[in-house]
């Protein structure tokens, strides 16, 4: 074909260049990656410029290298994460492997292992390794099998399943059981909880197993507390609590509020099974109590007003609690209930279901004056994901 092809003239082939080439490197492309950062922008550049003042070939060898480079520097800089823990008590460094971990990572985690204390417990996780280079397993069963004992230091593996001669295991307690139940006092289960809560809020929850928890509890379960709360979708109080399956017991309806069957199943949560705390959780924002203080203005009930049949049952004590605490021309008034107003009967709901818990129920009451129980109101905010105690009975 090359006879026919030199017929075409040369500044159609320029065109062709210059159009494709516009397509690969026009202003937009430039910019999404200069936004990608400069191990994305500087390959690029690098290899342009050394195709203009070299040939296409070697600009392109040279801009490999240049990516090549910024992926080893990032390797080299990011083999893993290093954080503390606290599982149920139990203090725990995770060390989190790198998608590729390569010999050029051996001396940083061997760093990573032989610093840790005497005594602590280490979770190697390699959830997210892709790779892990022969030099790196043989220095993990190393230490694994001849440092860590001589330092009594405990080695927990996740993510290995089975790979490179390494089973998953687990030494720590991952869910609450019933040696962690005993071994809990209601303050450090209130402790284990706000830390689990501090998690939530920083984004560092724990990684957890579901399908070994699953298999773990299905023989039984050992919560470390109950917790009343309200139906709203936004308080989801495992992922609030970075609680995982088998860690509380969950009693859930409109407005948080109390009642017979509310108290019966605290009883048998704590009586029975053996939970050391009551945490009645409130929030900002509440749905069952705004209806309740409209309807405390209206001077109407649910029925009326909304069709619902048996929410008048729920709304009734919020309502009783509003009169004291709003303004007393609040009903009168044709105005709705501001904000926070809204979220100071939220809270002085939540204080007053903890003392209902102590005075209408003489089992939750017995437990509390033994020290076997604490009860504690919180309120969350639906806003900035902050928890707050309000009050505590010990």
């Amino acid at each position: 074909l090359a006879p026919m092809l030199n017929r075409i003239p040369l500044s159609c082939l320029a065109a062709i260049l210059v159009y494709t080439g516009f397509k690969l490197a026009n202003p937009k492309a430039l910019l999404e990656l200069w936004k990608a950062g400069w191990s994305q922008f500087l390959p690029f550049i690098a290899t342009v410029i050394a195709i203009v003042f070299t040939d296409l070939l070697l600009g392109v060898v040279i801009g490999l290298g240049v990516s090549f480079l910024f992926l080893i520097v990032a390797n080299f800089r990011t083999p893993l994460t290093q954080v503390i823990e606290n599982h149920l008590g139990v203090p725990i460094t995770r060390i989190v492997l790198s998608k590729q971990m390569s010999f050029l990572n051996k001396s940083r985690l061997s760093k990573a292992l032989h610093e840790l204390p005497k005594g602590s417990h280490v979770l190697l996780d390699a959830t997210s390794a892709s790779d892990i280079d022969p030099d790196l397993v043989a220095l993990i069963k190393d230490f694994r099998n001849v440092d860590a004992p001589k330092n009594n230091v405990r080695v927990s593996l996740m993510g290995f399943d089975g790979r490179y001669g390494l089973d998953d295991v687990i030494h720590y307690p991952e869910f609450s059981n019933r040696e962690v139940q005993q071994l809990l006092t209601p303050q450090a289960a209130l402790e284990v909880m706000m830390d689990g809560h501090k998690r939530f809020h920083e984004g560092t929850s724990i990684r957890r197993n579901q399908t070994r928890a699953v298999q773990s509890t299905a023989a039984g379960q050992h919560p470390l507390a109950v917790i009343l709360t309200c139906i709203d979708s936004r308080t989801p109080v495992e992922i609030l609590f970075d609680g995982g399956i088998g860690d509380f017991f969950v009693v859930r309806i409109a407005g948080n509020i109390s009642g017979p069957k509310v108290l019966g199943s605290m009883e048998y949560a704590t009586a029975v099974a053996g939970a050391k705390l009551i945490v009645v959780l409130g929030h900002t924002s509440c749905g069952a109590v705004t209806a309740a203080v409209d309807m405390l203005r209206a001077k109407s009930g649910m029925r009326e007003k909304a069709g619902c049949q048996h929410l008048d049952a729920i709304v009734t004590d919020i309502q009783t609690l509003a009169k004291k605490i709003l303004p007393n021309d609040f009903q009168d008034s044709d105005n709705s209930a501001t904000p926070e107003q809204v979220n100071d009967v939220a809270a002085e709901n939540v204080i007053r279901v903890v003392q209902v818990i102590q005075t209408e129920s003489s089992t939750l009451r017995d437990l509390v004056q033994s020290g076997q129980l604490m009860v504690v109101g919180a309120m969350y905010d639906v806003k900035s994901g902050k928890l707050e105690i309000l009050s505590s009975l010990i």
